[in-house]
């Protein structure tokens, strides 16, 4: 059997599947933030293990198995995360998260090394302060007593993989996100490692997302030590997620969270396609091109407690269908979130609510045309916590004037998927379709204009 983990932010989860890809146990344990800051995101590892113990222990349960018959361990994660290990592979930090932002005076100095051609060699455009280049810098610089006493990089499947089988591994998938690795070489990139000071021997060694690596001789570091899983890393969550929902077909994966996530199958050629776009390769051929807009969930949190305070999601979206396409003329602009600028003009609750969701939908319209340059030929597959609202995947239909449906997959699915050699999900019977409104469509355009008016006014 396949024990499927997505490394998540807010959750450790897992699930349980059988060869032919039954799902037959979930389980979920909340991620517990040692430091959670606006400069500083750091995570325990040992926390983190328990966490995975735990996850282990009710998928167990659950199916009521033998820890034996669990052959795989496959891993989908956020990405970047990562700790250094001692001689002994104790940790010398915590993990220093991918939303940790500390490192923004070393992001500008990779920015003035290496920007002539970042975007060919790595996943995202420029250095960033999260990315792991700029806080090994950081770390080089401010832990020297760490720096000294270092002798594994681990990413966090990595740690996983290292104390379940004694396997030190990263997947290209993951590895290209990160800034040390090159997709033109596809090895490490020697004048990063120079810089950094960094010893080739920390790293770990590359595979392919779903590639099978057996166990290490020797005992593992778990509560069942004759557990030798072999270790399938399967690449970052939303391409995991993709997976799950057939990104390979011409639909777009389009992920309704804390922020809005766009993600599309780019081809075989590589990229980079968009100035704005991460790329990077798609585990089963060729690669993928994802964008992001960063204030998606967190500005729609954000207006629902401003507006309906201690009332639920259901409510904020009742509120929202009792106003008029269009809202009024209202219009919110989600990066304004957390200000009194964050709509523009006056409007009744229900409006007010309705404005929160159009502006939201707006940007995710502007992702996907302007920033990926995705035509309206291509369908929408949503998934993530808002695409389980029938209103607002009709609004996104209304809004995008695409074709939406609701995904059926998950990011666990796809790590399964790749763990058992498949290349595309199961058929899951009838899936919700949301088509746009051809009476909504030219209001629509004219409040998109309006608004896109507005937001490229205050950049």
């Amino acid at each position: 059997m396949i024990l499927a983990v997505d490394c998540g932010s807010t959750n450790l989860k897992g699930a349980l599947f059988t060869p032919d890809l039954e799902r037959r146990a979930v389980a979920a344990v909340p991620v517990r933030y040692l430091r959670q800051d606006a400069e500083r995101t750091e995570l325990d590892p040992f926390s983190m293990w328990n966490a995975f113990c735990m996850l282990t222990a009710e998928v167990l349960k659950q199916a009521q198995i033998r820890i034996s018959r669990i052959s795989m361990v496959a891993f989908g994660s956020q990405a970047q995360t990562f700790t250094l290990l001692d001689s002994h592979d104790r940790p010398l930090l915590p993990f220093l998260s991918w939303m940790d932002q500390r490192a923004t005076a070393e992001a500008a100095e990779w920015r003035n090394r290496l920007c002539a051609d970042f975007h060919r060699h790595c996943s995202f455009p420029v250095p960033l302060p999260a990315l792991q280049i700029s806080l090994l810098l950081w770390v080089r610089r401010n832990c020297p007593e760490v720096w000294r006493s270092a002798r594994r990089l681990v990413s966090l499947p990595g740690y996983f993989a290292l104390r379940l089988s004694g396997v030190h591994a990263l997947d290209v998938n993951l590895a290209s996100m990160e800034g040390l690795f090159s997709m033109v070489t596809r090895f490490w990139r020697r004048e990063v490692l120079d810089y950094l000071d960094l010893p080739s021997e920390w790293l770990p060694q590359l595979s392919r997302p779903g590639e099978r690596i057996p166990a290490m001789p020797g005992r593992a570091e778990t509560p069942w030590p004759e557990w030798r899983p072999a270790i399938v890393l399967c690449g970052n969550d939303q391409t995991v997620g993709a997976l799950g929902n057939d990104v390979e077909s011409r639909s777009v994966v389009v992920t309704f969270g804390t922020a809005l996530v766009a993600y599309q199958w780019a081809g075989m050629d590589p990229g980079p396609y968009h100035p704005s776009g991460i790329w990077g390769p798609f585990p089963t051929t060729g690669y993928y091109e994802l964008g992001v807009w960063g204030e998606g969930g967190i500005a729609l949190d954000w207006a629902r407690e401003r507006l309906l305070p201690g009332r639920t999601a259901a409510d904020f979206d009742q509120a929202a269908g009792q106003a008029e396409p269009g809202s009024g003329g209202l219009l919110f602009f989600p990066e304004r979130a957390r200000g009194d600028a964050a709509w523009r003009g006056k409007g009744r609750l229900g409006e007010c609510c309705r404005a929160v969701l159009e502006g939201i939908l707006f940007a995710l319209r502007h992702l996907l045309e302007d920033d990926l340059g995705i035509g309206r030929d291509r369908a929408l597959c949503a998934i993530g916590g808002g695409s389980r609202s029938g209103f607002w995947m009709q609004l996104a239909a209304d809004i995008t004037g695409r074709v939406v449906r609701r995904g059926t997959g998950d990011g666990l699915l796809g790590s399964a998927l790749l763990a058992a050699g498949c290349r595309r999900p199961p058929s899951s019977g009838e899936c919700a379709i949301f088509e746009p409104n051809p009476s909504h469509r030219a209001l629509y355009e004219e409040r998109y204009a309006r608004w896109r008016a507005g937001w490229n006014t205050a950049q």
